[in-house]
């Protein structure tokens, strides 16, 4: 009877055990795909950003037709600007929002709007960041048209341009040293 007693017990005492063992992985199971859940929705807003930003790039390359206060309004307050490569003409090489929005007051009344051809974005690793190669093109006052290749690296914040780092071939400047354009070279040399 003790015996019989105690193989009852030791079963009931298993069957509690694993009753609790069965419920302790359905709540880790729970618990894992709430956490696969979030980590899907987390992904999922990144996608949306990386989409989101991808157009806001093919949209400020749009603005460079529209006007100053159109570029602008992609770029956050506490942006910074560099071009790496401008000392090499004399012209400035880093600017915050403030310099940068004076630098396109001068330079864009200087020509019309420059159009941008062959445009590839490649997201980085995280949201914020990316690289956008383009060919831009534009008609001069005196009558030769300025072509350049650019590699802009661009970083977002708060769904803004936050860095913005912009590579270009200062060879190509040649086109604007003539005397009806070269009070442009002057104007970015203020800066």
């Amino acid at each position: 009877m003790k015996i019989t007693f105690l193989k009852t017990k030791l079963k009931s005492s298993l069957f509690v055990f694993g009753f609790l063992g069965v419920l302790a992985c359905g709540n880790a199971n729970k618990n894992s795909a709430r956490k696969n859940t979030e980590k899907e929705r987390e992904l999922s807003a990144k996608v949306n950003d990386r989409a989101e930003n991808k157009e806001k790039l093919v949209s400020l390359l749009g603005a460079f037709g529209q006007g100053r206060d159109n570029i602008l309004r992609h770029f956050h307050q506490d942006a910074l600007i560099e071009f790496p490569y401008a000392k090499s003409i004399g012209t400035p090489e880093k600017l915050n929002y403030l310099e940068y929005h004076t630098y396109l007051t001068d330079i864009l009344g200087h020509f019309d709007a420059i159009s941008f051809s062959n445009t590839r974005i490649y997201p980085m690793n995280h949201t914020e960041t990316f690289v956008m190669e383009t060919h831009g093109e534009v008609d001069l006052p005196n009558g030769k048209t300025y072509r350049q290749d650019y590699v802009m690296i661009v970083e977002f914040l708060d769904g803004k341009i936050y860095r913005y780092k912009e590579y270009w071939n200062p060879l190509e400047i040649k086109v604007f040293e003539t005397s009806s354009t070269n009070d442009l070279k002057e104007s970015l040399k203020k800066q």
